[in-house]
């Protein structure tokens, strides 16, 4: 099937800007789906004197021949994204028959309201560059009934960056969860339909990335919906030489609920050859404990100048490690970004 995206916009201002979009096709069925959309926004850096901010204004309706009304997202949101203080809210609903066909929509039929606080002063003659702390909230609510879905607080205590680049930082998180139907894990474990509230508490410690070879690790602890769970990952990275780049990654979780244990498990690998700003080459392996499905990605990128670019990518899952894991599917996609500005 043959796919469609446009999209034209228009600066003003000196960082204003407003646009449309549009997209035919459907990436996911044979469904006959379009969409399309507007977009403005209103920006400025020199609020009093220089402060940023922004406000975000957007709409999209899609045209699906099996869903009539209740078609429409639209949203807005105000940002105030500077050093000392940040903060930022905004809204955003979502239809029940909204199609984005050629995008991706996590949760329909909702009103998200979400926004945030946060501070971050620069003690003086300190090895700590910085300090953080403050809150954020997502607040989802049935678009029909009003009935609060999903509500999430994060609390970030503190987050201590030092002058070497390390960083330690401290979180809670308290989260409800109104679950209309059974939620099946593993296919092994339910966790029966109903309301739960849980806290999450989680220590990060991170070496500056700008070192040749640099670690990070995050704790996590707390209830998890009718259970228990804990999280432990640990990152590594190595600049072996100019352009060679080594990553590694294990992320581990323990779940304990009502109907048994279980642990799940994924190690992730990176192997990157950065030529040049213009010119990489990314390599990416990742393996998790309960499918034994090891996926391959391998992404080439040629940026010709900005807005042109031409993209290469490889993807190969493979599976059954008592076969070697043999090769399930091949998948290599050429892309083209060509951006003309006027």
């Amino acid at each position: 099937p043959g796919y469609t995206v446009g999209r034209v916009s228009k600066n003003f201002g000196k960082q204003s800007s407003i646009g449309v979009i549009g997209t035919n096709g459907d990436a996911f069925s044979g469904v006959s789906n379009s969409l399309a959309g507007l977009d403005l926004k209103l920006a400025s850096s020199e609020i009093s004197g220089n402060k940023n901010l922004t406000y975000n204004l957007y709409g999209m309706k899609s045209f699906t021949d099996s869903l009539k009304g209740d078609d429409v997202s639209f949203g807005t949101e105000v940002n105030y994204p500077n050093d000392l203080l940040n903060f930022r809210v905004g809204y955003l609903q979502i239809g029940e028959n909204y199609n984005a066909g050629l995008g991706f929509v996590p949760r329909k039929n909702i009103r998200n309201f979400y926004g945030g606080i946060g501070i971050g002063p620069r003690p003086k003659n300190s090895p700590v560059m910085q300090v953080k702390s403050g809150a954020r909230y997502i607040l989802f609510t049935d678009l029909k009934n009003g009935g609060v879905e999903t509500s999430v607080i994060d609390l970030h205590l503190c987050d201590l960056i030092f002058l070497s680049g390390d960083d330690i930082s401290l979180s809670s998180q308290f989260q409800f969860e109104s679950l209309e139907e059974d939620f099946h894990i593993l296919q092994d474990y339910v966790i029966p339909a109903g309301e739960y509230n849980f806290w999450r508490n989680t220590l990060s410690l991170t070496s500056a990335k700008r070192r040749d070879l640099w670690v990070a690790t995050k704790i996590g602890l707390g209830s998890f919906y009718s259970g228990k769970r804990q999280d432990l990952l640990i990152q590594a990275g190595y600049k072996v030489f100019v352009p060679v780049y080594i990553g590694m990654e294990s992320d581990r979780k323990w779940v304990t609920l009502p109907d048994g244990s279980f642990i799940t498990q994924i190690y992730r690998f990176n192997l990157n050859f950065l030529f040049s700003p213009n010119l990489s080459w990314y390599n990416y392996a990742q393996y998790e404990n309960q499918t034994e499905i090891v996926g391959l990605q391998s992404r080439f990128q040629w940026i010709i100048k900005p807005g042109k670019e031409i993209y290469l990518t490889f993807n190969s899952p493979l599976i059954d490690p008592l076969e070697r894991f043999q090769p399930q599917a091949y998948e290599a996609r050429l892309k083209v970004n060509y951006t003309i500005r006027f």
